[in-house]
């Protein structure tokens, strides 16, 4: 699924992609507001992509690709991801036309990320990461990657099996950020029902 502008995505059905590419793909906003996703893209693909901001507001998603996640601007409300990555399975990266500034958002749901050997980051911003709640679960050898600041405001973090109340950046050990308490935010959806695209005009 490519759009040229924005795309949102609501209703509680399901649906299955399997690309040698990238799943879903907007060249503006990406939201998706519910349904059960299961998406493969491959080493060398991403499962949801967003040119500037890539919201998720509710749903259920198990999805393995090189970067399961990418967009300049990632926010995460609720929902239930399940992500497999062989690169970074979380990627804030400059891609904007609109001079946005990376950064990846947590505000609610539940993350899990499994990583495959190598060079590779659970979650990577060339901006800035906040976690406001919700919880986030990094089985990697790198789980946090980010070239601004950090703050972890509420929710729960857990590297590899173990629960934590400081992260580390990957290239900087010494810059480290407190707090962080369990809260789990998850939302089921019946899968029998429609799926509907809507494919908005960016305005003028």
């Amino acid at each position: 699924i490519n759009s040229n502008a924005d795309l949102i995505i609501r209703g509680d059905g399901s649906l299955s992609i399997t690309s040698t590419d990238t799943c879903i793909k907007s060249k503006s906003n990406l939201t998706i507001e519910s349904g059960t996703y299961n998406l493969i893209a491959g080493d060398n693909g991403d499962g949801l992509r967003a040119n500037e901001i890539l919201t998720i507001q509710n749903g259920i998603f198990d999805i393995s690709a090189g970067e399961c996640l990418e967009a300049t601007q990632i926010i995460i409300n609720g929902g239930t991801l399940n992500l497999t990555s062989s690169d970074d399975a979380i990627n804030a990266s400059e891609k904007s036309e609109e001079g946005l500034t990376p950064i990846f958002t947590i505000n609610g749901g539940s993350i899990t990320i499994n990583m495959t050997q190598g060079d590779t980051d659970g979650i990577d911003s060339n901006g800035d990461i906040e976690i406001n709640g919700g919880i986030l679960d990094i089985t990697a050898q790198s789980a946090f990657d980010w070239d601004g600041n950090l703050a972890f405001n509420d929710g729960a973090v857990i590297i590899n099996g173990e629960e934590v109340t400081e992260i580390s950046n990957q290239f900087d050990n010494d810059d480290m950020s407190n707090m962080g308490r369990p809260e789990e935010n998850q939302f089921n959806f019946n899968p029998n029902s429609n799926i509907q695209f809507d494919n908005v005009d960016r305005p003028e």
